[in-house]
């Protein structure tokens, strides 16, 4: 691999060795066209206002989107795998983290007080240089550590997960969050929560869908809240589409949101609109716009 994350992340190029799967080679295909973009969820926090609750814009989660050059769109279950089989999660990484950055200096210049979220792969937290890579990066772009979310990733497990724990507590340590993603699912057990510590824990959206409706995901959910808050973690929810859920989750304690009825992910251009929406108070995402299809050199009918 010759080299990764040009101007923030803009161009990522490939090693000149000979791939044999097709799916290898279209997945080249996509990086060096430079295919890629980086969009962003929003997040929202819970605010009390005496016996009411109100919900305010709080952070962004940079999401990876990519088309493939005959201009269709690449779904992440399907990229994220290849990019995994072609090892190259470590600059894809690398690409968010260093794209988002920009983003988040673009948001703050522009009056927006926001946190930023980055997942990370299990493998990409073997790298003892890691947590060293990104409190340099962090302080030349000039975004407070504190104002930044690394979010582990359940699409594997941990390989080492001493080395993981020494390398998030070397980034905890300067001022970086870490959150564990997906919990409830894949490889978010009780046990990773034992070894791992983390400032966030994020419920994922599989038991989120249709609480509002269900008592034992009622049941299911305030256990986890209670359990990330005996632990002095926060709590995210993903996948709240309604109102109704979103005022379940908060009845429940859960601090943190995000989901359809919060925004769609978008891409930079588009999140002013959203976040000054939520900076007046809730306000539902209801353009019906799928960001996710209008990279930059492409049209919404190439898609």
């Amino acid at each position: 691999m010759s080299s990764i994350a040009r101007r923030l992340g803009r161009v990522v190029t490939l090693s000149d060795k000979r791939r044999e799967s097709t799916s290898e080679v279209a997945l080249a295909d996509v990086l060096t066209g430079r295919h890629l973009a980086v969009a962003y969820q929003p997040i929202v926090a819970r605010r009390h206002t005496g016996p009411a609750q109100q919900w305010r814009i709080d952070g962004v989660e940079a999401l990876i989107r990519a088309h493939s050059p005959g201009g269709s769109v690449v779904r992440p279950d399907r990229l994220l795998p290849a990019i995994e089989k072609a090892g190259l999660v470590q600059p894809l990484f690398m690409f968010v983290f260093a794209e988002s950055l920009s983003t988040w200096r673009a948001l703050n210049d522009q009056g927006f007080n926001v946190s930023l979220s980055v997942n990370v792969h299990a493998a990409v937290l073997q790298d003892d240089d890691l947590p060293r890579t990104i409190c340099n990066l962090l302080d030349l772009a000039q975004v407070p550590a504190e104002a930044f979310t690394l979010e582990l990733t359940e699409t594997a497990p941990i390989v080492d997960v001493a080395r993981a724990a020494r390398n998030l507590w070397r980034l905890r340590r300067g001022r970086v969050r870490v959150a564990l993603d997906d919990f409830g699912s894949g490889f978010s057990t009780q046990t990773r929560l034992d070894y791992l510590e983390c400032d966030e824990l994020k419920i994922d959206k599989s038991l989120v869908l249709g609480i509002e409706h269900g008592d034992e995901q009622r049941r299911v959910v305030e256990h986890m809240v209670s359990l990330a808050h005996q632990r002095g973690m926060s709590v995210c929810a993903e996948g709240v589409e309604t109102e109704e859920a979103l005022d379940a989750l908060g009845s429940l304690g859960v601090d943190r949101a995000q989901g359809y009825l919060i925004g769609r992910p978008q891409f930079e251009d588009h999140l002013p609109g959203t976040l000054r929406r939520w900076l007046r108070g809730r306000d539902l995402d209801q353009t019906g716009v799928h960001p996710q299809m209008d990279l930059p050199g492409f049209s919404q009918s190439a898609a």
